[in-house]
């Protein structure tokens, strides 16, 4: 491994819990609050609620890109 890389995952070490915190206070602030959950599982949830049809979100981007 490279010096470079060596000290680019060192300082990377040293700023996570920095970024963790920081994440602790936005999350706070937007009213987040417990642990994440896995995307299939949102996505689960978000289909027994009914709020978005299958694909809903892909499709608009789709459009946006065809126009």
């Amino acid at each position: 491994m490279t010096t470079e890389k060596k000290g680019l995952l060192e300082r990377s070490r040293l700023a996570k819990p920095m970024i963790r915190e920081q994440f602790k206070k936005v999350f706070s602030e937007l009213g987040i609050e417990g642990k994440p959950i896995p995307a299939r599982q949102l996505q689960a949830m978000i289909k027994a609620e009914g709020i978005l049809e299958e694909n809903e979100l892909s499709r608009g981007i789709i459009e946006m890109r065809e126009e």
